[in-house]
C-alpha cells in the first residue's frame, strides 16, 4: 500500500495540492459518466453516442494526472494547476453531453454552470469571462447545429430558451467571480496587514525598543524555560548582571542621545562576543542580563572578559571626545532547584560588590557565599593612549552616580 501511495502521490506538497484539484475534476467526470450510464440503461441515451464521450473523459483525466504526477505541469508558470485547461475540457464535455442527450439535456446545463462556479473560485475574473464567452459561443453553435440537423428532437424555440437562460446564469457567475476576486484581494491585503501588525506586536512584546535585544519580560520567560532545561540536564548554568559604569555621568555630560547610542553599541558588542546559545537582554536602564547555559563558573568570567576587551577597542570617542565605556559585572551560578529571582538577586549583590571594589571588574558570588566576595577578574590598565589624554578630555565619574 505504501509503495502504491508513493507511486501515485508526488512528494512535493504543492504538487499534492494540485493533484487534489485534479481529483475534484476526475470525481466530476466519474459522477457525470455514472449518470450517463443510467441514462443509457433507462433508454434516454443511445450507447453508441455515450461510449465515445465516456472514453474521452477517462482519457482526459488520465492525461491530466500524468502531467501533474510527472511534474510537466510545473513548466506552465502561469497555471501549474492546469485549472483553466481542465475547466475548458469540462465545459467541452458538458456541451458534448448536451448534444447527444435527449429530453433530459436541460439538466446538463447545470453541470456546465457548475464548471463555471468552480472557475469563479479558482480563476481570475478576466480568465473566467473569456472562458464563459467561449463556452457560450460553442454552446450556441452546437444548439444551432442540432436545431438545423434534427429539428424534431431539438426544436429551435426550446434551444433558444436554453441558450438565453444559460447566458443569464453565465453572466451572473462571471459577475460574482469579479466580486469574489475583489473580496480575495481585500482579504489578502487585510491578512498581510494583520501579519505585519502581529509581527510588530511580537517585536514590541519581546524586544527592547532601543537596543533590539530581549526585553526584561521576554527574557524572564526565556530564563524560566532555560532553568527548567538546566534542572533536567543537570548542566551548569551561570547568570551575570552587567551595569555600565558611570552611565549617569555619560547622560549628564554628553546628553541622553549619546547615552542611547552607548546602550545600543554596548548591546551590539555583547551580541558579537556571546555564543548563539547565550541569552542577552536589557534588564533595565543601563543594566543588562546574560545567561550562560552549559558554562562552568570557572569559564564564565572569560566570556565576560571578551566583552570587556571588545569595549576597550570600540571607538566611543567618535560619539563624544574622551568617552570610554566600561562595566561592572556580578556573576553567579544557578543552584539546582533555585528560582530565577533568587539567582538574579545574588548576581545583583555581586554586581554591587564589583562597584564598591572599584568598578570595571567581574565579581563572583556563589550560592551560600557572603555578599562581599572578592573580584574574579579585574580589567587591565587603561591603554597608553587613553592615559595620555588631557585631563579635560577624560570622562570622570560623578559621585552622584555611584
Amino acid at each position: 500500500m505504501e509503495f502504491l501511495r508513493q507511486l501515485l502521490v508526488p512528494a512535493d506538497p504543492q504538487q499534492q495540492g494540485r493533484l487534489k484539484v485534479w481529483a475534484v475534476g476526475a470525481a466530476s467526470y466519474a459522477l457525470c459518466g455514472s449518470v450517463q450510464v443510467i441514462e443509457v440503461a433507462l433508454g434516454l441515451l443511445e450507447r453508441r453516442l455515450s461510449d465515445p464521450l465516456l472514453v474521452a473523459m477517462a482519457c482526459a483525466a488520465l492525461v491530466f494526472f500524468g502531467l501533474i504526477r510527472s511534474g510537466l505541469n510545473q513548466r506552465i508558470a502561469s497555471d501549474p494547476t492546469l485549472t483553466l485547461v481542465q475547466l475548458a475540457f469540462g465545459l467541452g464535455f458538458s456541451i458534448w453531453s448536451y448534444t447527444i442527450t435527449g429530453a433530459a439535456r436541460g439538466a446538463i446545463l447545470m453541470v456546465l454552470i457548475s464548471n463555471l462556479v468552480f472557475g469563479a473560485v479558482s480563476l481570475a475574473p478576466r480568465q473566467l469571462r473569456r472562458l464563459a464567452l467561449a463556452a457560450l459561443a460553442v454552446l450556441g453553435a452546437a444548439m444551432l447545429a442540432c436545431a438545423l440537423h434534427d429539428p424534431l428532437h431539438h426544436p429551435w424555440r426550446l434551444e433558444l430558451v436554453h441558450f438565453l437562460f444559460t447566458g443569464i446564469v453565465m453572466g451572473t457567475v462571471t459577475w460574482l467571480s469579479g466580486h469574489l476576486s475583489e473580496l480575495r484581494s481585500r482579504l489578502g491585503r487585510q491578512t498581510k496587514d494583520l501579519k505585519a501588525a502581529l509581527a510588530q506586536l511580537q517585536q514590541v512584546a519581546t524586544r527592547d525598543e532601543l537596543t533590539q535585544i530581549h526585553n526584561r519580560r521576554h527574557l524572564g520567560e526565556l530564563m524560566a524555560a532555560e532553568l527548567r532545561r538546566h534542572e533536567r540536564s543537570d548542566a551548569p548554568l551561570c547568570l551575570a548582571l552587567l551595569d555600565i559604569d558611570w552611565f549617569k555621568s555619560i547622560n549628564d555630560r554628553f546628553g541622553h542621545a549619546v547615552g542611547d547610542k552607548v546602550l545600543q553599541r554596548f548591546a551590539a558588542a555583547a551580541q558579537g562576543v556571546l555564543r548563539a546559545t547565550d541569552l542577552l537582554g536589557r534588564w533595565g536602564g543601563e543594566e543588562f542580563l546574560v545567561l550562560l547555559p552549559d558554562t562552568p563558573i570557572e569559564q564564565a568570567p572569560a566570556a565576560l572578559e571578551r566583552l570587556r576587551q571588545r569595549l576597550a577597542h570600540e571607538d566611543f570617542g567618535a560619539m563624544a571626545p574622551g568617552l570610554q565605556v566600561t562595566f561592572s559585572c556580578g556573576l553567579t551560578l544557578c543552584a539546582p532547584g533555585e528560582s530565577i529571582e533568587a539567582a538574579t538577586e545574588r548576581a545583583d549583590q555581586a554586581m554591587y560588590a564589583a562597584k564598591t571594589q572599584g568598578r570595571n571588574r567581574t565579581t563572583v558570588l556563589l550560592p551560600g557565599d557572603a555578599a562581599d566576595s572578592r573580584p574574579a577578574m579585574q580589567a587591565p590598565a587603561a591603554p597608553a593612549e587613553a592615559a595620555a589624554a588631557p585631563p579635560a578630555a577624560r570622562l570622570r565619574p560623578l559621585e552622584a552616580s555611584a
